[in-house]
């Protein structure tokens, strides 16, 4: 659990520095242009603030959706006495949710179901009886699976302009 956990905070280090980087550079990229700087605050209350949230609304909503999944995975666990989840789990499907960011998310939890749907499915016809199947090895797979739809289908459909910020 330790090094998952290690990996979790380490990757959302990382990109909540490359996400202030990008504004950073933007504000000097603005601050040096002609045109640009009356979008800067002594021109502009509040503009720059505005584009800030944009730009970083799909980072802190995975931030947000993945601390709840830690949240919400750990919670079930402790009430029903480790039934369901490796100790593990909790931070890699967190970590899954920071890679695959917004608003592929939405997607990847359709994915993850549909998976374990069949795999269920697949698992009772096959042994003619319920067997505890666990996601461990599934949310990396799940993760891969949505981001190569995300790369070549979804970004050509009409919902992905849509749900994108």
């Amino acid at each position: 659990m330790y090094k998952t956990k290690l990996a979790f905070f380490t990757l959302l280090t990382s990109l909540s520095l490359v996400g202030v980087y990008r504004l950073y550079s933007q504000y000097n990229v603005w601050k040096s242009d002609d045109f640009g700087k009356f979008l800067l605050p002594d021109y502009q209350e509040h503009y720059f603030l505005f584009y800030a949230i944009r730009m970083l609304a799909p980072f802190l909503i995975s931030v947000g959706v993945s601390f709840f999944m830690v949240w919400g995975l750990r919670w079930s666990n402790k009430k029903f006495k480790g039934n369901f989840f490796e100790q593990e789990e909790p931070y890699l499907a967190a970590i899954v949710i920071l890679i695959i960011g917004y608003p592929a998310l939405l997607f990847y939890f359709l994915v993850l179901g549909a998976v374990y749907l069949v795999w269920h499915i697949s698992s009772y016809i096959r042994f003619r009886k319920e067997t505890r199947l666990s996601l461990y090895n599934l949310w990396v797979f799940a993760g891969l699976a949505t981001l190569i739809l995300s790369k070549y289908w979804l970004i050509d459909t009409s919902i992905w302009p849509i749900l994108k910020l």
